[in-house]
């Protein structure tokens, strides 16, 4: 063997030699730390005293399999106890994700215990006053909205969060409608009120919820798309409401809410459409605006109204021709900025060909 190889294989073994050291070292620091004997560090990883006392004097490892239930019983990670060194990021991590559960607590409690004060001293002056728990159940089924919006119960929930808030806030707003229905004794409002909040929140939630949950390929592509046909069905729903309760033209009410969604149709088609790059798309978009112009038009012949002065234009008389030259604006305008758009995006096509 020559004098190199020689100086290497000494050098590992010392090398090793205060590595042990510098492990056994650092498990010694980290059970005085919890307060351990060697005997309770012992029996606590199911291995002997001396096997202990081994480890830390440098004479051996422990156990490969023992590496999970050391970090666990010594409070820490894996790189700490191979590295024997402190992981400052993984504390400062663990410190903040520690103070974040505090705070998170101190807000889960006192929301909870605020509401449940107020629920209480509601309870009693509606007794003491009123002599009967009349209005209390509005405060109650308040209460329960203003928990469910906040909300303080994903404290208990892991999995489908959006499903659990959509579902949540919206019954307890129809539970409050249902309360203040049964409170002023008037019941004709509550299904119109309960479908317009679900129109709203279609329009709101639906593309989360779809981009979530749903896998069907066609669905994903066209998110704006299924959010305009399940908004239009649900305003088609929300008209035939509101004919249950009030005698109105429900036929040409239809007509017109479904005239009023084909711009919206165009423009969610358009949105998802890759064929066509985004000044182009634009100026679509902004002609497609255009036939919003002929609604009292065809108002006007559905429900048998003169809709003339809405289209009268005279800029030098505008208290009587305000609705014409507003709508004459606003056409002159979209189709202008659409044109100019689709040319410029025209034009950008093709020098990118």
């Amino acid at each position: 063997m020559t004098n190199p190889d020689l100086f290497y294989i000494i050098l590992s073994e010392v090398t090793e030699m205060t590595d042990k050291k510098r492990f056994g070292s650092f498990i010694k620091q980290k059970r005085l730390e919890k307060g351990f004997s060697q005997k309770e560090l012992a029996d606590l990883l199911y291995v002997t005293e001396s096997a202990v006392s081994k480890w830390e004097r440098g004479v051996s490892y422990p156990d490969i399999t023992l590496v999970s239930v050391i970090c666990k019983t010594l409070d820490i990670n894996e790189h700490e106890l191979i590295t024997s060194s402190e992981d400052t990021e993984f504390r400062r991590l663990k410190c903040e994700s520690k103070k974040y559960r505090t705070i998170r607590d101190i807000f889960f409690y006192s929301y909870v215990g605020g509401c449940l004060t107020a629920l209480l001293v509601c309870f009693i002056v509606s007794l003491s006053i009123a002599g009967e728990l009349s209005w209390f159940f509005i405060v109650f089924a308040s209460l329960l909205v203003a928990c469910s919006f906040v909300p303080v119960g994903f404290r208990f929930i892991n999995n489908h969060k959006l499903l659990y808030y959509v579902a949540t806030t919206y019954f307890s707003l129809v539970i409050l409608f249902l309360t203040c229905a049964a409170y002023i004794d008037n019941w004709s409002w509550i299904g119109i009120t309960s479908v317009a909040v679900l129109l709203g929140y279609a329009v709101v939630f639906l593309p989360a919820i779809i981009r979530k949950y749903v896998s069907n390929a066609f669905i994903r592509n066209n998110i704006p798309l299924v959010t305009v046909a399940a908004s239009w069905i649900l305003t088609v729903i929300l008209l035939l409401t509101i004919r249950i309760t009030y005698e109105y033209e429900v036929i040409g009410s239809i007509i017109i809410a479904t005239y009023c969604f084909i711009p919206a149709f165009v423009i969610a088609r358009l949105v998802v459409l890759k064929t066509i790059n985004k000044l182009a798309k634009a100026g679509l978009i902004a002609l497609s605006l255009i036939p919003y112009y002929g609604i009292s038009f065809i108002a006007g012949n559905l429900f048998n109204y003169d809709y003339r002065p809405d289209y009268a234009i005279n800029f030098t008389d505008w208290r009587n021709c305000v609705n014409g030259n507003v709508y004459f604006l606003q056409v002159a305008v979209c189709f202008l900025v659409g044109v100019i758009l689709f040319v410029l995006g025209w034009k950008q096509a093709r020098k990118r060909k």
